[in-house]
């Protein structure tokens, strides 16, 4: 939901929930809230914001409340192309009165008589041959797909009730809220949902795919790094580039801790075990391209996480 507002006197604005002039974005690369909404409202034929909103007819202030649909905001069903759908206009009376019209017949909005859409009814089943109207949505749902988000519905005294299909909630959870595509699948990876998610989102089957060859690769690249540090004792543990740092320091602690008393030795089985355990956030973190430059070390550098004996060196060697 997007609200336009604007105070007697001032100019209106654009928010979001937590930002006025919709200047955030939810993927990382993606357009902001207001760049899309700019974008809707010049297809629309929309010259300015006020032209979403109602008259004063007196009052101090008013409102409209929308919601966007983008290509690039998709959050469970793709958007084939921007839309901008008006929910309610209102206004605030100087005694502080909150007047709102839901009725789309009644809406005010000032665009060009070619962007003028024709108001669309809704066609739904009838309700009566259902024994609740519980199940009648979750006939609609099964009809219409999992990107039917359900109802809401309004008496028209400021009262609503709105229902959600099932369906479409256990798809929205496979989707989940994540910005990145990274995050995406290490939360899909950790909860064995890839293919289950891949049932829903078959477009997404090259991006996580690669992901997963991407994190097995830098597994690879890791046990290497490993054996660089502990083994061929060639490379100093504080020029180790990151992430890869931090997860040499938890293996050979895995060595000191367990593995060296079963007589064990970190081996590619090890790490890939290691791999499969790391958290959500670490585990995306493993699924990016990471610079493989060795940092050069400080004179008077040291590291007190690992020391690496030449002790260890020779336990550890293959």
């Amino acid at each position: 939901m997007m609200n336009v507002f604007q105070l007697d006197g001032s100019e209106p604005q654009l928010a979001t929930r937590s930002r006025l002039g919709g200047r955030t974005r939810f993927y990382e690369h993606g357009p902001t809230f207001g760049e899309m909404y700019t974008e809707v409202m010049n297809k629309m034929g929309v010259k300015a914001l006020d032209g979403l909103l109602c008259d004063f007819e007196g009052s101090r202030a008013r409102f409209t409340s929308t919601v966007l649909q983008h290509p690039a905001n998709r959050i469970v069903k793709a958007v084939a192309e921007p839309a901008l759908y008006v929910v309610h206009q209102g206004t605030v009376a100087a005694d502080g009165v909150v007047s709102i019209w839901e009725d789309a017949a009644e809406f005010q909005l000032d665009m060009d008589d070619a962007a003028d859409p024709e108001i669309q009814a809704y066609k739904l089943e009838p309700i009566q041959a259902a024994k609740t109207v519980r199940s009648w949505v979750e006939q609609q749902a099964q009809e219409r797909g999992f990107g039917w988000q359900g109802l809401v519905l309004k008496d028209g005294k400021g009262r609503r009730w709105r229902m959600w299909s099932d369906i479409y909630q256990t798809v929205r959870r496979f989707r989940g809220n994540e910005s990145s595509t990274e995050e995406r699948f290490a939360r899909l990876r950790k909860s064995r949902s890839v293919d289950q998610y891949l049932s829903f989102f078959p477009e997404d089957r090259d991006a996580l795919y690669e992901l997963e060859g991407r994190l097995r690769k830098n597994t690879r690249q890791l046990l290497h790094f490993y054996g660089d540090v502990f083994r061929a004792r060639k490379t100093a543990y504080h020029e180790l580039p990151w992430p890869y740092k931090h997860h040499v320091s938890q293996l050979h602690n895995l060595y000191k801790d367990t593995l060296k008393a079963q007589g064990k030795k970190v081996d590619l089985e090890q790490v890939i075990r290691y791999v499969n355990g790391l958290t959500v956030e670490d585990t995306a973190n493993m699924s990016k391209v990471h610079k493989l430059e060795l940092r050069p070390a400080k004179k008077a550098e040291t590291e007190a996480v690992v020391a690496g004996t030449a002790e260890e060196s020779k336990e550890t060697a293959q």
